[in-house]
């Protein structure tokens, strides 16, 4: 990888990482919001996978990405129920329903799945591509989770 490439990567890569630890402190704001331990649990352990996501990026970044050895890409399903939610409102002053948390967190997973596969469009180094487009998977899998418990604990009831 020449240096050009290496440093654009590494700007690159910050800005995901810091999309990450966002990430993390927004889970961590809602779970604040949540009126049941289950609920609060659940924000989380996502709040932790995006910590995760971010020490993740940070290793990588750190070895120079000589340890950048990524599996086969595979297509997440989705249910596409985000195509039939508007933009949610967040009023940090009121009392969210589980539905709103829900709500929140799909059209939160499907913007960063959206940034990353757009980053991915734009990179020249197919490391960076390949690393983009692993990234956009986890965010369509988290996506995914947050459409079926909206599918399971909110169509259901309606």
């Amino acid at each position: 990888m020449n240096q050009n490439t290496l440093e654009h990567l590494n700007r690159i890569i910050a800005l995901a990482i810091e999309g990450e630890r966002d990430a993390a402190a927004f889970y961590r704001s809602l779970s604040d919001h949540a009126a049941f331990s289950a609920q609060k649990e659940l924000l989380e352990s996502y709040a932790e996978m995006e910590e995760g996501h971010a020490q993740a990026l940070s290793i990588l970044q750190s070895s120079g990405f000589e340890t950048l050895r990524l599996k086969q890409e595979e297509t997440i399903l989705s249910l596409d129920i985000h195509h039939y939610l508007s933009a949610p409102t967040w009023d940090p002053s009121r009392n969210l329903t589980f539905q709103d948390i829900i709500h929140i967190a799909i059209k939160r997973e499907e913007a960063s799945q959206k940034l990353y596969t757009d980053l991915a469009r734009e990179v020249s180094s197919p490391d960076a591509y390949h690393l983009f487009l692993h990234l956009a998977q986890e965010e369509a899998a988290h996506k995914l989770h947050f459409e079926r418990l909206y599918d399971q604990e909110v169509l259901t009831d309606n």
